[in-house]
């Protein structure tokens, strides 16, 4: 049968999840042949704690109505026995995923069922002896969220993380990944704002120093009453200006470069290019089930009703359709990680 592939289609399946091959085709299948049929979810971003060692200024744990909580190991994996085709997996939460005592055993599930995993991680806690445990369980992804490229900006975002500490622990990881002979990818988010708009060229150095070659420019989207005014609304220019300047700056360097959420034709011109509600699902550690990161409506959740049934109800289709309409939901005009076409 190998003889059979394609040397191309052989060094994925032999370099790649195998799962992800295979569903990558099936999905182009479907929405050329049923382009409104979906089908089982392929990935998924898990809130595995809320608990948190920083107050950063944009956190949705502000929100007096929030529902915190905590998943536990057995909790965890009942959610991935529910999602048998998912091939990957973001641990996050409204928290901070390394507070968890169970992280260490959560990936080592999901390896063991075939799943990649992935860790969002401020990297406060990203000591020596975690970061050398996390490289020998084989994560494949971790992202640091920085949201300033100098001191005092960062610790006026990120309060009660230290800078300096945090930069040493992200270049001792990186440096250990490199020795370890590691092959997981390693990337920054920095969410945009008023407060860190002019630092956005010095994210690409920084990052770039610290060995890391992908970096994510999310624009904050205003959820929360108190972030109103912080986001670049009515920054287009200033803007525009920033944003052309990062992306020199990115392919003079070689990083690999993602701006997400500014929409770059009007918006009443603009169409959802978005796959996510159709691909996977965002399920919060109180066990509530989002369709993305960027989206708090509730479809369900998943200590009260299957998984299987939330992701195919009329609530969560409805969703979907009108995501693809001319008149996309309200948050999807001010998604801080969408692509615009």
């Amino acid at each position: 049968m190998l003889r059979m592939l394609s040397r191309t289609t052989y060094s994925l399946i032999t370099k790649r999840n195998y799962k992800q091959v295979f569903h990558a085709g099936r999905q182009r299948i479907n929405a050329s042949i049923w382009p409104n049929h979906v089908l089982n979810p392929v990935g998924a971003s898990i809130g595995i704690i809320d608990k948190c060692n920083l107050k950063c200024i944009m956190c949705s744990r502000q929100d007096p109505n929030i529902q915190l909580g905590e998943l536990t190991f057995e909790q965890f994996q009942g959610i991935i026995q529910q999602i048998p085709m998912i091939y990957s997996v973001m641990l996050t939460g409204h928290g901070e995923p390394l507070l968890h005592r169970d992280l260490f055993a959560m990936i080592e599930y999901l390896h063991s069922k075939k799943i990649s995993a992935g860790v969002f991680s401020n990297a406060t806690l990203l000591t020596p002896k975690t970061s050398e445990t996390l490289l020998n369980l084989k994560l494949e992804d971790i992202r640091f969220s920085l949201d300033g490229a100098t001191k005092e900006t960062y610790e006026k975002i990120r309060v009660g993380a230290r800078f300096d500490e945090v930069i040493s622990n992200v270049s001792n990881f990186v440096n250990m990944s490199k020795k370890m002979g590691s092959k997981i990818r390693i990337g920054v988010r920095m969410t945009a704002m008023k407060d860190n708009l002019n630092e956005l060229p010095a994210m690409v150095h920084l990052t770039s120093e610290l060995g890391i070659r992908e970096l994510q420019i999310a624009n904050l989207s205003e959820l929360l009453p108190q972030l109103e005014g912080k986001s670049l609304k009515g920054t287009d220019e200033e803007t525009r200006e920033v944003l052309n300047s990062v992306q020199q700056e990115a392919r003079h360097l070689g990083t690999n470069l993602r701006i997400h959420g500014f929409i770059r034709h009007r918006i009443d011109n603009t169409r959802v290019a978005c796959k996510q509600p159709y691909i996977g699902m965002r399920i919060n550690a109180t066990g509530e089930v989002n369709p993305c990161c960027g989206s708090t409506r509730n479809f369900g959740n998943v200590s009260q009703k299957p998984i299987k049934e939330i992701w195919s109800s009329p609530e969560f289709n409805n969703f979907r359709r009108q995501v693809k309409s001319k008149t996309p939901p309200a948050e999807c005009l001010s998604c801080p990680v969408l692509e615009w076409e």
